[in-house]
């Protein structure tokens, strides 16, 4: 229960990332985000977590839940499917959905999570920049795609 009432900072965010780059590969952005499962026994409730964009063309992230933390790592150059959703509703903060699959190593992947350039409690100065560096880059992917 602590992970969920926890006032999250920059520091702690890069230290939770830093562990699932490879080697030689650095961190370009990382944001605090929102994670929605995907499937059909997929939880309806998101999951908090962090999610960061290296200079090797990768999406890292972890997840942080009741039961413990997961991985996430996505190659940019494997996505099939990307689809963003900016929310029309203004008093959520100007919100991005993002919609991706990808091929892993152990098949396709898929993931869902919320972009939020705005973070209430949290320690995260950079949290919008690093919001529309993540962007700028999935918008150059989905232009690519077309």
């Amino acid at each position: 229960m602590a992970s969920l009432t926890k006032i999250w900072d920059e520091a702690e965010m890069y230290r939770t990332l830093e562990p699932l780059l490879l080697p030689g590969e650095s961190l370009e952005a990382a944001v605090y985000c929102s994670y929605q499962d995907t499937g059909f026994f997929a939880s309806r409730y998101p999951t908090a977590g962090f999610l960061g964009l290296t200079d090797g063309g990768r999406l890292i992230g972890v997840k942080v839940g009741l039961l413990g933390e997961s991985e996430i790592s996505a190659d940019l150059s494997t996505v099939t499917k990307l689809r963003l959703r900016q929310n029309i509703f203004q008093k959520l903060g100007n919100q991005t959905e993002v919609w991706l699959e990808y091929f892993s190593g152990q098949g396709n992947g898929k993931l869902r999570f919320t972009l939020l350039p705005k973070i209430y409690g949290g320690k995260l100065p950079h949290q919008a920049e690093n919001v529309q560096r993540i962007l700028a880059e999935l918008n150059l992917l989905s232009g690519g795609m077309k």
